[in-house]
């Protein structure tokens, strides 16, 4: 056995890992790597969860939602309507956002989705409201206007 073990080690350290070498590693700790608009040629391992950007509005009654967003949960008891502000929407934007109700009371309390220029699926404004709570998923077209998804 003892054979088999240093032959093993041997193998390994003269022909390296069978299974690959190991990928780089990029990241916090792991050294410097692509920050935006990165291409990946091969394949990718992620470790750990992927944590897209939500904030949640727990006070207040106006928000502007930043260009890193993808979610918006408002839950807010201030008791009075609520408004939200899109970033801009261009050709170099595919930014989906996810804006919702989490404390229920859009019925009496709207909150008014506003984008900071263009529209939201043709009109100015569109006011999120609905019984109980309401979440809508809107999305850039990739010209100048926010569309619903």
């Amino acid at each position: 056995m003892k054979r088999f073990l240093v032959a093993l080690i041997w193998v390994f350290l003269v022909f390296g890992n069978a299974w690959g070498q190991p990928a780089p590693t990029y990241g916090p700790g792991g050294g410097s790597g692509c920050t935006a608009n990165c291409t990946i040629s091969g394949n990718l391992t992620l470790g750990g969860a992927l944590s897209p950007h939500v904030r949640v509005i727990s006070a207040g009654s106006s928000d502007t939602a930043l260009t890193t967003d993808y979610g918006i949960n408002w839950n807010s008891s201030s008791g009075a309507p609520k408004s939200e502000t899109l970033p801009a929407c261009n050709s170099t934007s595919t930014q989906q956002l996810v804006v919702s109700d989490e404390y229920g009371d859009s019925w009496a309390n709207p909150i008014t989705v506003t984008p900071l220029s263009g529209t939201i699926n043709g009109q100015s404004y569109y006011p999120l409201s609905a019984a109980g709570g309401a979440s809508w998923t809107i999305g850039c077209d990739g010209v100048s206007n926010w569309v619903f998804r």
